[in-house]
């Protein structure tokens, strides 16, 4: 079995077994042909709170980036640290190259590790030896987590006109049920998609986290990290996204409308998933669509069927576990 060297690196919140948990480890072996010893698992290290060690699940994404760098000194990061791993198959007649597969904040992780092209002040440096770079849900432009929902339905100017009209009392109101039901709809999938990634764990999130607050898309971090000039241009971008898609159908003003909504994974957008500035990435968009008629629909109905309201097959807190996804994935890795 030839080596094919990958490194796979968890999101936050996460744990490196939850690549072991999706069946991804499993598919790559099975499907892929991967040498299971050349398939390793990232983590993310451990800091001591009142003395006791603790999963640095939520920690400073530079500092843990630096566990992909080379550093005699960090012996517990030896596995998944990038140019031990390429020597490692190259000694064992496989490629120099090795492959990142990476989950949510873990490609800002990669990301950052890659952009090193001289040292930062723990000495996090890249010097080559990666090929491709596979993104699954990758908050590239930073992430909003409050009113997610609210913000996308405020960049459609039909929703802003719905609003205008509501607030002057002149929406109808034979519309107005449905229109706020839909509404509910998408709230309840965002809430509910976000505790289940805060609850996935056992390891309950903090938006005042440093990571948190890296995330924010105005944080220097992002900023930095999104010079184009910062990105690899030898290296091979991938990037793997889910997209809930809600039409909206109404009559109003006289005249026919057709809005469509685009809520990515109800964590992270489209956008946001699918754009690495300085690169032009492989793009694979898994997209669930949900179409809604104004004075046709249910209200009350909608809001009561709750396997409509669980995240859906393609939400944040999902994606990783889809067969289609992990097929996806094994493409991207074969070139």
């Amino acid at each position: 079995m030839k080596p094919h060297p990958v490194i796979l690196i968890h999101g936050l919140g996460g744990r490196p077994e939850d690549w072991q948990v999706s069946g991804m480890v499993d598919f790559l072996v099975k499907e892929g042909g991967f040498d299971p010893h050349f398939v390793r698992l990232f983590d993310y290290g451990y800091i001591k709170t009142h003395g006791i060690p603790k999963y640095n699940y939520q920690g400073n994404i530079v500092d843990i980036a630096h566990r992909l760098s080379d550093d005699p000194h960090l012996v517990e990061s030896y596995p998944f640290q990038v140019d031990r791993l390429s020597h490692e198959s190259t000694t064992a007649g496989g490629p120099e190259e090795v492959d990142i597969v990476a989950y949510s904040v873990g490609g800002l992780i990669a990301r950052y590790y890659l952009a090193r092209d001289n040292p930062d002040h723990n000495g996090t440096h890249y010097r080559g030896h990666v090929g491709t770079l596979v993104e699954i849900a990758v908050p590239n432009l930073g992430c909003d987590w409050l009113a997610f929902y609210d913000k996308v339905l405020k960049q459609s100017r039909v929703w802003r006109l719905i609003m205008l009209l509501d607030r002057l009392h002149l929406l109808p109101a034979d519309i107005a049920p449905d229109i706020w039901a839909a509404r509910a709809m998408i709230a309840q999938m965002s809430m509910r998609t976000l505790a289940a990634v805060n609850e996935a764990h056992g390891q309950p999130l903090s938006l005042e986290s440093p990571a948190a607050w890296q995330l924010r898309p105005n944080s220097l971090f992002m900023k930095w990290l999104n010079r184009s000039a910062k990105t690899p241009k030898d290296i091979r971008h991938c990037c793997i996204h889910g997209d809930f898609v809600l039409q909206l159908d109404l009559n109003i003003l006289r005249r026919k409308w057709k809005q469509c909504f685009s809520f990515g994974d109800f964590v992270v957008t489209a956008k946001s998933a699918t754009t690495i500035p300085g690169a032009r990435p492989v793009l694979r968009r898994f997209e669930k669509r949900c179409q809604l008629t104004v004075r046709e629909m249910d209200a009350a109905a909608l809001l009561e069927d709750q396997a409509l309201l669980e995240p859906p097959r393609y939400s944040h807190v999902r994606l990783n576990d889809q067969p289609d996804v992990q097929r996806a994935v094994l493409e991207m890795l074969a070139g």
